[in-house]
């Protein structure tokens, strides 16, 4: 580390800071003008950026101290503000190994570099701070998380942090146990470190531990005043309940009015927002007394230098990224006289530039970490698996997670979901999935043996398991609400979080859809889902009550059922033990298709199809070099582009964080001739193969293009438009006393209600609703005392009637009488004495309405109650509910 040749602590504080030196800052730059490409951002997630791994040669040297004496003479102090953001309780050094070159990279420095840089900057520019943005514990890796993550907090207490912004993740295990690891006082069985920092939500409102700022006053005499903020989509991201008793204002608003009050009251001369959410889209709405803003949350690095806000004004921005892949410095620079800020820059250091300048680390940092790593070993090493392959989350191009985009450890563990565990009845359950937040890291067990912290590492939240039921189109519903609006109002900051689907789940998507539209097909088993069936749905519990913006679970989330004696991991890790030798998938589930501009000519069809999705994104994982587009019987084949950039993805940004990885540079051009057969439609199917003979797309989807016959009739569809007359016949016309007869109705409506009765005597032998043919076919046996002569059969409903005459002989057989406590009858008598008066009112010779008994005596004269307003669909509904398949309604005493 270059350390500052002035002697006097009063004169280091007014002139270049140490970061000048340490990152070597080369040119003033933002995205618009000369993005600069690095391993850990893509030009488009970064503005302004000085990393650290270019050093400054020496006429760059020069030149830093001569800007150095300049900044002195005119009275100006530099601020270095720096800041650290979702270090998820990644306490340790990581690296990883190139296998070509051997190279070893830093891929996170680890607390103990971390805090050895920060002190060292300290020493250099008295004048400098360090800051954390949230979510500092919660998702932890095993090392820290298997201990409730007092290691992460002791480490940050010997680094020195001044404030941190309060994260959603500092609520993971509830309002009691922050409010204890606050205090360091015991929850249960579990003491928690106390944290030596105050934690600040100035939007948060309902938790007194929970400061709104903190004033930090210089070396030099400039205050500086942190305003904290969380984004208000935070109760979408953990459990329901989490956040009862505290509200949230918007956080914008509360910032930008927050810091004007600072300013006019002169409590500081520079306002700093420390705003938990993603800085790239809150930079330009911070108002005119905000002097530089920090972000954090999406996980994403950001350096942007004197960018515009909405209101033209010229501020700087930082997130550093995650765990400790990145520091960031947001550097301030003030006039001493004037107490204004005059420039500001965004500088971002490596990890492996921490490194390089505290090797060592920080000893009493150093000290935490290897006490924390050596008791998580003991815990930890158990093999539970041999054999198992590496599975990785979505991938971003600088090697960040893509929650954006499908996963083989997604798929993993959402086969864990379905398969593991049963209904409490025992039945399997249909469907597997899980929300890609929950997955904390890629399973890349060593030698194929998965150990207890891998599997910790993968899933460390604690969430219990559980499922719903849910109808087809609500799973549909649930797929659709993948794409998130971009509105912390509407409950998400990110484009798309794409679920994992258990294997036996595969659908199509066309993203140049609307929102809410895109669901092109859903097979379940190789099957189309259906609708209106009824699927059960296994996952963790914190998804199925609805969280991460998945509203549709939340209205079947009175289905829920916890599954008792275990959690997330637990039955991940039975499911490894039980396939100890799964390998990632082979092809994705889940792929978008677009058919661009069909054109039908006579029975020719032209059409563009574009693809995208085809791929996963880990490294050495499956991917789709060629495609193979079949449309009827014509094929086409083209090259898929598996870079993680695409300038048309459904994102603000040119990184792939929806619809999928592995895309067509142009659609492919297809022209197929449909054939008809004796229907009036021909469907010309769409099928997509990938070069390795998988399926990606197959014709069960039912994707394609329809084109119509001439001159064929579709027979769904109605011949003549004028509406069948219906009919009733008999199977015999002739019949004894105590025989049976089938009365077959057909031309009805399908499910249409209807009544079909017998006169002279008024007997109801169907009351209820025609087949989905419109059939019905109702049998009959004719009582012993039934009147010999002949008779009217007759078919009722709301619009049409029919009848058909037979004759009734003698008795053939005597019947036995009716039971006369038969329920049917008993429910028949009460409810429809009104209906069966008002048939039989109905007749010319007026005969009376009597109920079918054989007690020989006449029926009560009912009141008339107005029964001829029911109608018929009514009574069928009331015949049904009854189950009454047969209602004899005699006339007594009439001979």
């Amino acid at each position: 580390m270059k350390r500052l040749a002035i002697g006097a602590v009063a004169a280091a504080s007014l002139v270049l800071s140490p970061a000048a030196a340490l990152a070597a800052p080369e040119t003033d730059t933002t995205t618009e003008k000369a993005p600069v490409a690095t391993e850990e951002a893509s030009p488009a997630a970064e503005g302004e950026q000085v990393d650290a791994d270019k050093k400054a040669d020496t006429e760059g040297e020069k030149e830093a101290d001569k800007d150095a004496a300049e900044m002195q003479e005119a009275g100006v102090v530099t601020l270095d503000l720096y800041n650290l953001t979702d270090i998820h309780g990644h306490i340790e050094k990581v690296t990883s190994k190139d296998k070509k070159t051997q190279v070893v990279t830093v891929k996170e420095a680890g607390l103990a570099a971390m805090s050895c840089y920060v002190k060292k900057a300290k020493e250099d520019n008295p004048n400098s701070q360090l800051v954390l943005l949230g979510d500092n514990i919660g998702a932890s890796p095993f090392t820290s998380g298997s201990q409730d993550d007092n290691p992460t907090i002791k480490a940050l207490n010997e680094m020195g942090v001044f404030a941190s912004t309060i994260g959603n993740h500092e609520f993971d295990k509830g309002q009691d146990v922050l409010r204890a690891r606050i205090a360091g006082t015991k929850v249960g069985d579990v003491t928690y470190e106390k944290v030596n920092f105050p934690y600040l939500g100035a939007n948060l409102k309902g938790m007194e531990e929970i400061g709104a700022y903190e004033v930090w006053t210089s070396p030099s005499g400039v205050k500086v005043a942190f305003i904290g903020a969380l984004e208000d989509d935070a109760p979408t991201k953990v459990f329901e309940g989490t956040f009862n008793g505290i509200t949230f204002e918007k956080p914008v608003k509360v910032i930008n009015d927050l810091a004007k009050k600072i300013k006019d009251n002169k409590e500081a001369d520079v306002v700093i927002a420390m705003y938990d959410n993603d800085v790239k889209r809150s930079y330009p709405k911070m108002g005119e007394y905000v002097d530089g803003i920090m972000g954090g949350d999406t996980h994403v690095p950001y350096y942007f230098t004197k960018e515009k806000t909405e209101e033209g004004r010229e501020i700087s921005a930082t997130a550093s990224g995650k765990f400790t892949d990145n520091l960031a410095n947001l550097q301030i620079k003030v006039d001493l006289k004037t107490r204004k800020v005059v420039d500001s820059q965004a500088i971002k250091i490596t990890a492996e530039d921490v490194v390089k300048a505290c090797p060592e680390g920080d000893p009493a940092v150093v000290k935490v970490v290897d006490e924390a790593k050596k008791i998580s070993d003991e815990k930890g090493a158990e093999v539970i698996a041999d054999g198992v392959g590496n599975f990785y989350r979505g991938k971003l191009p600088n090697d960040g997670e893509n929650r954006g985009t499908e996963s083989t450890i997604g798929g993993l563990i959402a086969d864990a979901m379905r398969s593991t565990f049963t209904t409490l009845d025992g039945k399997p359950l249909d469907i597997g999935i899980i929300n890609a937040g929950g997955i904390r890291n890629d399973l890349l067990p060593e030698g194929g043996k998965v150990t207890i912290k891998n599997v910790f590492d993968v899933q460390p939240f604690s969430n219990e398991v559980g499922y719903v039921s849910m109808t087809g189109a609500q799973f549909k519903t649930l797929l659709e609400q993948q794409w998130k609006e971009l509105d912390a109002a509407k409950g998400s900051t990110r484009p798309m979080l794409k679920l994992g689907l258990s294997q036996n789940v595969k659908y199509t998507f066309d993203p140049a859809k609307e929102k809410g539209q895109r669901i092109t097909s859903v097979l379940i088993n190789d099957e189309p889902i259906v609708d209106d069936q009824t699927y059960t749905v296994g996952s963790v519990t914190f998804l199925l009550q609805g969280n991460d913006s998945f509203d549709v679970l939340k209205d079947v989330k009175d289905t829920l059922t916890t599954i008792p004696d275990g959690l997330d991991r637990d039955f991940f890790g039975k499911y490894l033990t039980e396939n100890p030798k799964v390998q990632p998938r082979d092809a994705v589930q889940s792929v978008g298709v677009t058919l661009v501009d069909p054109k039908v000519d006579g029975m020719k069809v032209t059409t563009k199809v574009n693809l995208r999705g085809l791929s996963f994104s880990g490294p050495g994982e499956s991917q789709t070099k060629t495609v193979t587009v079949k449309l009827g019987d014509q094929t086409a084949t083209a090259t898929v582009n598996n870079t993680l950039e695409d300038k048309n993805a459904a994102d603000y940004s040119a990184i792939v964080t929806a619809d999928g990885v592995g895309y067509l540079d142009q659609p492919v051009e297809l022209s197929a001739t449909a054939t008809c057969g004796d229907s009036a439609k021909a469907h010309l199917p769409l099928t997509v193969t990938d070069d390795k003979g998988n399926v990606l797309v197959g014709e069960a989807a039912g994707l394609g293009v329809d084109v119509t016959c001439e001159g064929k009739t579709d027979p769904t569809d109605p011949v003549d438009p004028t509406p069948a007359v219906p009919t009733l016949d008999i199977n015999r016309d002739k019949v004894a006393q105590g025989d049976s007869v089938t009365f077959t109705a057909k031309g009805l409506a399908p499910e249409e209600a209807a009544l079909i009765t017998v006169h002279s005597e008024t007997v109801v032998v169907f009351a209820g609703k025609a087949d989905a043919k419109g059939m019905i076919e109702a049998k009959w046996t004719v009582p012993s005392d039934f009147e010999v002569g002949e008779h009217l059969a007759r078919l009722t409903t709301d619009n049409a009637k029919a009848s058909v005459k037979f004759n009734v002989v003698g008795a053939k057989v005597p019947n036995k009488p009716a039971d006369p406590l038969d329920p049917n009858k008993i429910l028949a008598d009460k409810i429809f004495k009104g209906l069966l008066e008002d048939l039989a009112a109905q007749k010319d010779d007026a005969n009376k309405v009597t109920t079918g008994t054989t007690t020989g005596k006449p029926a009560p004269k009912l009141a008339h109650t107005g029964t001829e307003a029911m109608s018929l669909m009514a009574a069928a509904l009331l015949f049904g509910a009854a189950g009454t398949t047969l209602i004899a309604v005699r006339r007594k005493g009439a001979k």
